[in-house]
């Protein structure tokens, strides 16, 4: 399993995938900085103003996880270079997973270090430029990293969803519009609260996502690609 990991980071070009996610998180930050100084004193607290940083990266790098779906599995069907892979002497099921299990390998780290990332500039920016308002406390501070961590974890789940589209249809566009409909409509209810309705909803998804991805697996194993 752990040769088949590699081999499949090698051939997508794991370095590239994660400068891409690390590019992602830039961009999403230089919007939310501008974002903050035009609504500046807009978000009565951290909370209020930290949960829709969540809710940003997790709209972000769901469609992110997308586009590695599209790279790992309907591009691959369409030029039938997959069926490289299924030579090896190991079940097309157990092959599929090493696929799955690098799209959230890669998902959710870059996912969780960006809304790291982005506490840590924007809490400094805020002391100067007034984001949200009130002060930080450290049980803050934890309970952010927590969410964080709960966050990243199922949406990175969550974001396997639009794999079943993929498989399909093996259409890379009916893919992204999913990956983009369900980031806008899990994600657009931020709360009032880190650990509020914004995680049951990305709980249920997540366990959504799993259960899809099973049958996924379960249409391309059955599929004539060779």
């Amino acid at each position: 399993m752990k040769q088949l990991l590699l081999l499949e980071m090698k051939k997508n070009n794991f370095k590239q995938i994660v400068m891409g996610g690390l590019l992602t998180s830039g961009i999403l930050l230089i919007y939310l900085i501008m974002s903050g100084v035009l609504m500046e004193g807009s978000y009565k607290d951290y909370t209020s103003y930290f949960s829709n940083v969540i809710a940003y990266n997790k709209i972000v790098f769901t469609i992110f996880a997308g586009l590695l779906i599209i790279r790992m599995f309907s591009e691959e069907i369409n030029s039938k270079s997959i069926s490289i892979l299924f030579t090896y002497p190991l079940s097309r099921k157990r092959l599929l997973v090493v696929k799955v299990i690098l799209v959230i390998s890669v998902t959710m780290p870059l996912m969780f270090l960006s809304m790291l990332f982005h506490f840590i500039v924007l809490a400094i920016l805020n002391l100067a430029l007034g984001f949200a308002q009130g002060s930080m406390s450290i049980s803050f501070f934890v309970s952010y990293i927590v969410a964080s961590l709960l966050h990243s974890a199922f949406a990175s789940l969550a974001a396997l969803i639009p794999l079943m589209c993929d498989v399909k249809w093996i259409s890379s566009q009916k893919t992204l519009i999913g990956s983009a409909v369900l980031a806008i409509f899990l994600y657009s209810i931020k709360g009032s609260s880190l650990f509020g309705i914004a995680l049951i909803l990305v709980v249920l998804a997540a366990g959504l996502g799993i259960l899809l991805t099973r049958r996924a697996i379960a249409v391309v194993v059955d599929m004539d690609i060779m």
